[in-house]
């Protein structure tokens, strides 16, 4: 039984947040910047730079709208970190569907799995203005469920069209 609650979040919260900042603090941009090598501009680093920054201000947001400061903060970085991962996989998904004659199935594994990824970040996106626009609909519940569930999914296929492109 995981009960673990610093601060006093409730176990769950820690939980996901912990597997939260595994895939979306650490995975994606590693995945991200593999991919990179494809790009001639800088403009996927750049959205990569964001989602680490992003990820690193929804932490902050976390913390400060537990202790019912600075609200905004949590809200703003959500909408930044779904913004920049959002547009960084558009890139990536339009790299592969031009190029899959080239690359074959890394390119669909590729595009399906940058694909699973979208829908999470509008969801991300608009959980994030939770404070401001609710929506009763996404709750904790729902966004493990359906978030959780697509965002492992797309990341492991993004993560194998990398391994298969090696």
């Amino acid at each position: 039984n995981f009960d673990y609650r610093p601060l006093d979040y409730p176990a769950v919260i820690v939980l996901l947040t912990a597997a939260h900042f595994h895939f979306a603090g650490f995975l994606l941009p590693v995945v991200l910047l593999s991919w990179n090598q494809y790009f001639k501009n800088n403009i996927l680093k750049f959205l990569i730079g964001g989602v680490v920054t992003g990820m690193t201000l929804v932490a902050l947001g976390i913390l400060a709208s537990h202790f019912e400061l600075f609200v905004f903060l949590e809200s703003f970085a959500g909408v930044l970190m779904a913004g920049m991962t959002f547009t960084a996989l558009t890139l990536v998904l339009y790299y592969f569907i031009n190029h899959i004659k080239i690359l074959g199935s890394i390119a669909l594994l590729g595009a399906v799995g940058s694909s699973c990824l979208l829908l999470p970040m509008i969801l991300a996106g608009l959980y994030a203005l939770r404070f401001y626009l609710p929506i009763p609909a996404l709750d904790i519940p729902f966004m493990y469920a359906l978030h959780g569930t697509l965002n492992v999914v797309g990341l492991v296929m993004l993560s194998w069209s990398v391994d298969m492109g090696d």
